[in-house]
């Protein structure tokens, strides 16, 4: 069945790969005709709008204001008219037949969201194994998607960059929130498991992924903020998550916030991350355990 695909690729300053991602996508070997690449950029001020300028109509370019990549995400889905949305982030790429064995993997049920395995690429080296298969993840595809909804609340195993979801899900779950600066992709994904939404996953890998970059929208954001999306986002699953998990990420929330308010000398928000930080022994305990772990770890390094 050939499917017309809308790829959506949020940027923001990622000259340095933007091309590449998009070549990723023209050289794929599903037929041209029925894709359309939407890149959406997050207010970049590098010189991305430049370097696409040659590609023409082989792509829609947006520019917004930078409102996060959920927002960003949010402009390329709803500009979309294909009958699937695929994502794929400006600094990660494809191989050539991704989209081919994607929508062959399908068949006829296009109810469906598809993922595949990938290599995984740090500091410019692109491991050997993929990432589901070296880490032991495949198993949580044959999962019931209630069941997946349980592991990926304590760790969200999939990726945006590697998603193909049906354009309807987004107009029966709602789009990716845009009050979330961190975890809104992890968000939908729940959302969507939630919803008994399923996954075909491929076992090969059709796509390298990198690890997080200096000057990404993630990269930049501070912890504290993350630490509040994060509770934010598990909250929203509260009897899902396990106690020791909810007590670290508030623990984890209340120890930045009370650094970031000492530091701006703002002591009785201080104090209100305190308390709790003190009366929280299951986030302590582990604090200690990670602080007592980094000497050796430091050993270990400096001997290798």
């Amino acid at each position: 069945m050939q499917l017309r695909i809308s790829v959506v690729i949020p940027t923001y300053q990622c000259s340095q790969y933007i091309r590449q991602a998009i070549n990723s996508v023209l050289a794929q070997t599903y037929p041209t005709r029925l894709l359309e690449i939407i890149v959406v950029d997050d207010g970049s001020t590098d010189n991305t709008a430049e370097l696409l300028r040659p590609y023409g109509d082989q792509i829609r370019y947006a520019y917004q204001t930078n409102r996060g990549e959920a927002a960003a995400r949010n402009v390329g889905i709803r500009s979309s008219h294909g009958e699937f949305v695929a994502f794929l982030d400006a600094d990660d790429y494809w191989l050539p037949d991704r989209l081919s064995v994607m929508t062959k993997m399908l068949g006829e049920d296009i109810d469906r969201m598809v993922t595949t395995d990938f290599l995984l690429d740090v500091a410019g080296s692109v491991a050997d194994t993929p990432y589901y298969q070296q880490n032991g993840l495949r198993w949580v595809f044959n999962l019931e998607p209630s069941e997946q909804m349980k592991v990926a609340v304590e760790k969200c195993f999939l990726l945006t960059s590697l998603m193909m979801v049906p354009r309807d899900v987004f107009q029966r779950l709602g789009m990716f929130d845009e009050s979330l600066r961190f975890g809104e992709d992890w968000d939908m994904w729940l959302r969507c498991l939630a919803a008994n939404q399923r996954t075909v996953f491929v076992p090969e890998p059709y796509a390298v992924y990198r690890s997080l970059r200096q000057g990404s929208i993630t990269a930049t954001m501070d912890g504290y903020t993350k630490a509040i999306d994060r509770v934010r986002v598990l909250s929203r699953y509260r009897r899902f998550v396990s106690k020791e998990h909810w007590q670290n990420e508030l623990g984890l929330l209340h120890h930045l916030g009370l650094k970031e308010t000492w530091t701006a000398r703002e002591y009785g928000a201080a104090m209100q991350h305190a308390f709790p930080l003190f009366l929280n022994p299951t986030y302590l305990r582990t604090y200690l355990q990670r602080r007592r772990a980094r000497p050796e770890s430091a050993k270990k390094a400096g001997s290798a």
